[in-house]
């Protein structure tokens, strides 16, 4: 059953990426989905035949306990039974058989960012362990001027380098494995700029140290000969500009998006507002006996002058009247007013309005006087919705505001009672 279902989603998935229909982007994601759910349901039928299976894999001494489910048969009867697989432990035999391995990890670990054990420039890494391996490591040079027990390098090495051994104690006490390496390198100093500036951070620290009692500390001119001048580094945030100006650009799109968005629902606002009006005055004036391109001409008049021409309503009358004017049919241009509106109201208003001006104005007077029926109360409509809407609106100030007086009255009732 679930196989015929997933055949049928991709089936339908395809027939409408085949027909391009709309949405495609759902068809392929319903495709994909189906093809997915059918390949596991194929696994799953494989997963549920009864291969009999000898032995389970643990994992390894870091990794977890195993919860299990296993299918016991036992003659003619079959259960499940729970099994809890605990990871490996290493024994002392294991452990000496990765210790090789681990020594050659080390090694590299150790050297840091340096390449050459004979030309150690850069601090060593002397870590406490390793991830994978279960040995603990404690680490010894033999000159601690040179290289200390945390890897860092002194200061005050000769051109030609100096050799170090470095001693690594490694153990595993759960097994009782203890074993030492020896490693040797050469402690080396960096270029002379480098290590002269090495030598005068050590310096300025020693002089603040001398000098900490003073409000000021005063950079010393020259060192080792050398004129110094200090200058304080300071950060420009170009990133910081890049990213603000990318968040800026999409802020700024988004608002964009919002204004055209509020502006639309405004201009529609102002439609479905007028509409009944525009209505109205268009029923009067084609039963007092004036043509519909008359009747426009007078309705987008008129509501210019009261409005200032701000009303999106009367922009499209005027803007059908000027096609009349320069010898559209009054067919197009009241289809031209319609689409332009992108509104059901007008649409239909401007579709019956073409449809009765063929077939006779009796009819179209009966149609506009229905239309204007509709759209009253339509209108009454949208004011109550817009009423309730307002009425939900409030609603979170108001509670707002009963917090605060509630904060009001029982803040100083409580410092009453505690006096």
């Amino acid at each position: 059953m679930g196989a015929i279902l997933f055949l049928a989603g991709a089936g339908y998935a395809i027939h409408r990426l085949a027909r391009k229909k709309e949405y495609p982007e759902a068809s392929k994601i319903l495709l994909i989905g189906s093809l997915i759910a059918l390949g596991l349901y194929i696994y799953s039928l494989f997963a549920m035949m009864r291969i009999p299976i000898e032995e389970v894999a643990r994992d390894d001494r870091f990794g977890k306990e195993k919860n299990m489910v296993l299918n016991v048969s036992s003659e003619s009867e079959d259960r499940s039974v729970n099994l809890k697989l605990f990871p490996k432990s290493y024994c002392y035999d294991d452990v000496k058989k990765i210790y090789p391995e681990f020594i050659e990890v080390l090694q590299k670990e150790m050297m840091g960012e340096n390449t050459l054990a004979d030309h150690v420039t850069e601090d060593l890494h002397f870590p406490d362990n390793l991830d994978r391996y279960p040995f603990e490591i404690a680490w010894q040079t033999d000159n601690t001027d040179v290289i200390g027990y945390d890897g860092r390098l002194g200061t005050a090495l000769p051109e030609s380098g100096i050799p170090v051994r470095i001693r690594a104690v490694v153990r595993d006490e759960s097994v009782g494995f203890e074993a030492e390496e020896q490693f040797y390198v050469r402690a080396c100093p960096k270029d002379q700029n480098e290590a002269f500036f090495a030598r005068l951070e050590q310096d300025l620290i020693k002089l603040q140290k001398l000098k900490a009692g003073e409000g000021s500390f005063i950079l010393p001119s020259t060192f080792e000969n050398r004129q110094l001048s200090f200058y304080e580094e300071r950060s420009v945030p170009y990133m910081a500009v890049f990213f603000l100006t990318i968040a800026l650009s999409g802020g700024l799109v988004c608002a964009k998006r919002d204004r055209e968005k509020k502006e639309e629902e405004k201009r529609m606002q102002q439609l479905m507002r007028e509409y009944p009006k525009i209505v109205s005055k268009m029923a009067m004036l084609i039963g007092a006996g004036m043509t519909v391109k008359s009747a426009f001409a007078k309705i987008a008049k008129e509501g210019d002058f009261v409005t200032a021409g701000k009303n999106a309503a009367y922009r499209e009358m005027r803007l059908a009247c000027r096609e009349m004017e320069s010898g559209i049919s009054e067919s197009n241009a009241l289809f031209h007013l319609g689409e332009r509106t992108r509104s059901g109201e007008y649409k239909k208003w401007t579709s019956f309005i073409i449809q009765y001006t063929k077939s006779g104005a009796n009819g179209l007077k009966r149609a506009l006087q229905e239309e204007v029926q509709t759209a009253l109360k339509e209108r009454k409509s949208r004011a109550k919705k817009m009423g309730e809407e307002a009425g939900t609106k409030l609603l979170v100030p108001m509670i707002m505001m009963l917090v605060i007086v509630m904060v009001i009255i029982i803040v100083p009732a409580f410092h009453t009672f505690q006096m």
